[in-house]
């Protein structure tokens, strides 16, 4: 695989885990949580622009990547991403199955062989995750911006992780298994009284563990979103003028 579908697979997967609920900037609540039995009502967004930011924390460093974009649901996504590392800004483009990126001031290029974003629908996301979460809790009303958001968690323990993944648990490496049982989900989700989600914060942490007698610090690695000019009818993602 070429560099150039590398890099446009790795940032699609950032947003493919985060809007299709796979995957740090773990987020302290000022209020004590009340544990409850589900998530409330959410709207599904047609259109939004995001701000984003992912971060890996491991043995006492951290890297951080950030940018923005727009989504067109079910299949069209735009999004700028860049890190503190280099400072250079990727730009990728998909529509359906058709992917375009753009590395700092090179030209545009259509890249071959990336699969389709697509992003489920909110309250889909939301019912799946609360249907396999070992907790849920209400942490109080908290501001997103200038508005009041109701911030809700949930948790998903590395046994429930086992239990999901079934007989393919067994193929991974005894390392992997480590990592995995001993490893927490957490989701964050931000509700505004209209129902809509503006900011969701999803986390991975793993434990410290031990791979041929020798020790692995622990990984915290997560995608913070917020989303704003939600349903804006201005909101389009179309491909590159002049790229075919």
């Amino acid at each position: 695989m070429n560099r150039s579908r590398l890099r446009v697979r790795s940032v699609l997967a950032v947003f493919a885990l985060a809007m299709m609920f796979l995957s740090l900037v773990p987020t302290a609540a000022a209020n004590a949580a009340e544990r409850v039995k589900a998530f409330p009502f959410v709207n599904n967004y047609a259109t939004t622009r995001f701000k984003h930011q992912t971060t890996v924390s491991i043995a006492g460093y951290q890297v951080r990547s950030f940018g923005a974009g727009e989504i067109v649901s079910p299949d069209r996504i735009r999004v700028w991403s860049t890190n503190e590392a280099t400072g250079e800004i990727t730009n990728v483009i998909q529509i359906g199955g058709s992917a375009y990126q753009q590395e700092g001031d090179k030209p545009w290029e259509k890249v071959a062989g990336v699969g389709a974003y697509s992003s489920a629908p909110m309250a889909e996301q939301l019912n799946q995750i609360q249907e396999i979460a070992d907790s849920i809790s209400y942490l109080g009303v908290e501001k997103v911006g200038d508005r009041d958001t109701s911030h809700y968690q949930a948790k998903i323990s590395g046994e429930t992780i086992k239990r999901l993944l079934g007989d393919a648990f067994s193929d991974l490496p005894k390392s992997s298994q480590d990592v995995l049982k001993n490893a927490t989900l957490t989701y964050d989700f931000w509700i505004g009284a209209d129902s809509f989600v503006y900011q969701q914060n999803i986390t991975l942490q793993t434990a410290s563990y031990e791979i041929d007698g020798q020790s692995v610090p622990g990984l915290d690695y997560g995608v913070l979103m917020t989303f704003y000019d939600i349903n804006d009818p201005n909101i389009s993602v179309t491909a590159p003028e002049g790229v075919k």
